[in-house]
């Protein structure tokens, strides 16, 4: 089967227990690159022996890694996986469609790949996981990234959605562990962008972010479709959002008090990557 001009890229630290299932979903693709920071693991070893090309940078942020990952590729059109996806075969015929119609040479020049989400091994149709839209396929030469967290592309022109059916399968093996193991990191990092970008917050915004959260998801965005997972779903976003702003409280006590070295490095919960949650969601590969 001939392979399509394009390059895939990832960005890891220690994957090896997914990230051969992302790189083998991509035979289409001409190239795989990932973008290694300085794993501890077998992710090198495991990508390697996937097909990809590794190529080893010390972690800085999430967008100087994906630009970096952007400089590294020989296509001009890219395909960008988190190591935890997989590219479906839905996905691989449109991409195959798309180059042959020859769409590559004129706008759009960047696309939106819905992602399904799974929790526990179920797939979930509502709360704030679904509907679920990822700025993932577009020209390199027409695109940055920014944002040092929830990082995106700024594509010329802008993006336009996919077919839904040409989609991206998250990880489908999510538990509660993993999913609180991740919240723990993330949340120390954007309580610390929050507050230095000047926001704060107050004990009534406590006393009302469980709440709020919790009845937005499951009822504006139908948590209950997704039944006992869902009604979970919502309870573990609820949190996430309310275990951030006692982060920001935090923050903002420990700075008033005069003792804000004694707060975690937001930086090191990233750099550490996610080793831990991905023991648990380890699939057999």
């Amino acid at each position: 089967m001939d392979t399509l001009p394009l390059s895939v890229l990832l960005i890891a630290r220690n994957e090896e227990a997914l990230i051969g299932r992302a790189i083998r979903s991509c035979p289409f693709a001409r190239e795989v690159v990932v973008i290694d920071a300085c794993s501890t693991d077998a992710t090198r070893t495991v990508a390697e022996a996937a097909g990809a090309r590794v190529i080893e940078r010390k972690w800085t942020n999430f967008s100087e890694q994906r630009n970096f990952s952007l400089s590294q590729a020989k296509e001009d059109w890219v395909l960008v996986l988190d190591a935890d996806e997989a590219a479906t075969p839905a996905l691989a015929q449109w991409l195959r469609d798309f180059f042959s119609a020859q769409k590559q040479n004129a706008a759009p020049y960047g696309y939106k790949i819905k992602r399904i989400e799974y929790f526990l091994g179920k797939r979930i149709y509502g709360s704030c996981w679904n509907p679920s839209f990822q700025d993932r396929f577009f020209r390199r030469d027409k695109a940055k990234y920014i944002g040092e967290i929830h990082e995106y592309p700024e594509v010329e022109g802008g993006l336009v959605c996919a077919p839904e059916t040409a989609a991206i399968e998250h990880n489908p093996n999510v538990t509660v562990e993993s999913f609180l193991e991740k919240m723990n990191r993330y949340t120390t990092l954007e309580a610390f962008d929050r507050y230095q970008a000047g926001q704060r917050t107050s004990l009534p915004h406590l006393g009302v972010a469980f709440f709020a959260n919790w009845w937005k998801n499951f009822f504006y965005y139908k948590g209950y479709r997704d039944g006992a997972h869902g009604f979970v779903i919502c309870l573990m976003e609820a949190t996430s959002r309310t275990v951030r702003h006692l982060k920001l409280w935090q923050i903002q006590r420990m700075t008033e008090a005069g003792r804000a070295d004694l707060l975690p490095d937001p930086r090191r919960a990233i750099e550490l990557g996610a080793q831990q949650n991905r023991k648990l969601e380890a699939t057999r590969q």
